[in-house]
């Protein structure tokens, strides 16, 4: 098969966003300091499978499509993660504050955008390449206006 036709264009595609991805987010994870060093380990191994994961892509390789699936699925449960993190953080903000803690709860309500767009997206427009994600984009949507409204509620409150 010639490697010009069109069946590779998307996956060529989405191999240099999985590169570019997996070096912006291992460089990130590499130069912020946390107060535990294993998250920065964990977070420099995920972007690493993306890096890893981009010439097999480029090539069609059919283990580069199991593992871009692999890190892809583990991305969305990263970024399920850290978002039930955020939500328990607007809780305690909200709680143990009261008025005070308001403001930097919708703060960190608003950061919550930032989280999905670095851990779900690229994972979901890789999924949707690979051509596992018919109803992902859907439940991405609603994901997306549940968090928006949470956030305007909290703006009203």
């Amino acid at each position: 098969m010639n490697d010009t036709t069109e069946t590779h264009v998307p996956l060529r595609r989405h191999a240099a966003l999985a590169l570019a991805y997996g070096l912006a987010l291992g460089g990130l994870c590499a130069s912020l300091p946390w107060k535990t060093p294993w998250l920065n380990g964990l977070g420099v191994a995920y972007a690493g499978l993306y890096v890893i994961v981009a010439p097999g892509l480029w090539r069609g390789a059919a283990w580069a499509l199991v593992l871009a699936r692999g890190a892809a699925l583990a991305g969305l449960g990263l970024g399920v993660l850290c978002l039930a993190g955020i939500a328990t953080s607007i809780g305690h903000l909200r709680g143990t504050f009261g008025a005070l803690g308001v403001a930097p709860a919708v703060l960190v309500g608003l950061g919550t955008l930032t989280v999905l767009q670095a851990f779900c997206l690229v994972p979901v427009l890789l999924l949707q390449a690979l051509g596992r994600a018919r109803r992902l984009r859907a439940g991405a949507i609603v994901l997306a206006l549940a968090i928006g409204a949470g956030t305007t509620a909290e703006l009203r409150v």
